[in-house]
């Protein structure tokens, strides 16, 4: 962010305060000033996405962030718009492996994946293999 974007993040800021309190807490100047500190880095976007997604999140929504919490969803945005394939299109991609006359191309995360879901898949258990091949694409 730029200062020029300060008045504009502190009005999110204290909008994003008022909502989630109940109208019962705002930051002050100074707080508002040590939260653009933090999230300076990050361009207006990223930090307004960042806001937007804590809001939306019912894990968090609920709740007051720390200005870590904010920085946590605007690097979680940030890994998933790294033109990697999502977890589903991933594991399409794996399951072509199953056949060894296929010629797969995939990442080292799917590769990573897939060895955990392959395991589970030699039991017979498609539904499981797919869900533990979410879980260590997603890690």
């Amino acid at each position: 962010m730029t200062n020029a974007d300060f008045e504009e993040f502190t009005t999110r800021l204290r909008a994003m305060f008022a909502l989630l309190s109940h109208g019962r807490y705002t930051p002050d100047a100074d707080a508002c000033g040590l939260w653009f500190k933090v999230l300076e880095p990050y361009p207006m976007a990223a930090v307004v996405a960042g806001l937007d997604a804590h809001v939306r999140a019912p894990e968090t929504g609920r709740t007051l962030p720390i200005p870590g919490d904010i920085v946590t969803k605007i690097d979680g945005i940030v890994a998933r718009n790294d033109s990697r394939p999502s977890p589903e299109e991933a594991w399409a991609i794996a399951l072509q492996a199953r056949d060894e006359a296929s010629t797969v191309v995939w990442t080292d995360e799917i590769a990573q994946a897939w060895d955990v879901a392959r395991r589970v898949l030699e039991l017979g258990d498609e539904v499981g293999a797919r869900m533990a091949f979410r879980e260590v694409y997603a890690r």
